[in-house]
């Protein structure tokens, strides 16, 4: 039997979303409810304008809301 790896396991979540490329999730300051786990693809997060971190598949965000 193969071991689940982090992917497989976010990829069964029931409440997967989809964001274009170049499209905003949310801006500093907003509330925080939810924590972000990228399944496919890569987050880039900004500060002032600067990429000063890149979340890559199996990476989360938005948890130290």
């Amino acid at each position: 039997m193969t071991a689940m790896t982090t992917l497989d396991i976010l990829r069964r979540e029931p409440d997967l979303r989809s964001f274009k490329q170049g499209e905003t999730i949310f801006n500093e300051g907003d509330p925080a409810d939810s924590m972000y786990a990228v399944v496919e693809g890569s987050v880039d997060i900004r500060l002032n304008g600067s990429v000063i971190e890149q979340i890559v598949p199996g990476g989360v965000f938005g948890e130290m809301g």
